[in-house]
């Protein structure tokens, strides 16, 4: 609801949310239709995003006298709507399987 509601404020502050391409891994090609990459591939590509068009894209944005804020909210929006891996459910965590530790104590001659 709160990426939402900070979607909505980013538009009516008149900045247009950043949308990234697709690249095919380790080229500047933009991803073919039809072709998908594997998770990793798309964590990296989320990355690539980040470092050379939502950091870029802030950048002009400051320099263009839009307030700071609003040019880092628009930032920190994609951010949670594009790197957040998981979400931790606290109270399901499974415990670790217990194991014995043998430990060998010499001494000194």
């Amino acid at each position: 609801m709160t990426s939402i509601l900070s979607t909505y404020l980013i538009i009516f502050a008149g900045l247009n949310p950043v949308t990234c391409p697709k690249w095919l891994p380790g080229t500047n090609v933009p991803l073919p239709a039809g072709v998908t990459l594997s998770p990793e591939q798309e964590l990296q590509n989320r990355m690539r995003c980040y470092c050379q068009v939502i950091k870029r894209e802030e950048a002009i944005c400051i320099r263009s006298n839009t307030p700071r804020s609003q040019c880092v909210q628009r930032t920190e929006t994609w951010i949670r709507e594009n790197l957040q891996l998981f979400s931790i459910d606290r109270f399901n965590v499974p415990s670790l399987p217990r194991r014995n530790l043998m430990i060998n104590v010499g001494v000194g001659r």
